[in-house]
């Protein structure tokens, strides 16, 4: 487990903070603040501007769905449904995950698949 949770806050780190500091995003948290023909534009020019695309065809999202495939079966891994799990100090790979889905939710590279 600690062995995820220093992969995912280095790909967090190093892949996407890196790769998507150039787009606009929408803050989560201040969500209210953008209407929605706003936050609508802003989904559709990152999705356009995405450096996490294939390299050689912009418009297929082949590596931001695989992105979006690790990230959905990492939260249906590491994060407790009904079982209790005793979280040790170094096993913070469910909050890593979290923590990509929302640079992920901020920058508007979510759709509804």
């Amino acid at each position: 487990m600690e062995f995820f949770s220093y992969y995912f806050k280095y790909f967090r780190i190093f892949k996407l903070e890196r790769d998507l500091n150039m787009l606009q995003r929408i803050d989560v948290n201040l969500i209210e603040s953008y209407t929605p023909i706003q936050r609508s534009y802003l989904r559709e020019l990152n999705q356009s501007n995405n450096p996490l695309t294939h390299p050689s065809d912009k418009k297929s999202p082949l590596i931001i769905q695989n992105v979006i495939d690790l990230i959905v079966s990492a939260l249906e891994k590491f994060i407790p449904s009904t079982s209790f799990r005793c979280v040790y100090l170094n096993q913070t790979s469910h909050l890593e995950v979290l923590k990509i889905f929302k640079i992920l939710l901020d920058y508007g590279l979510c759709n509804e698949q």
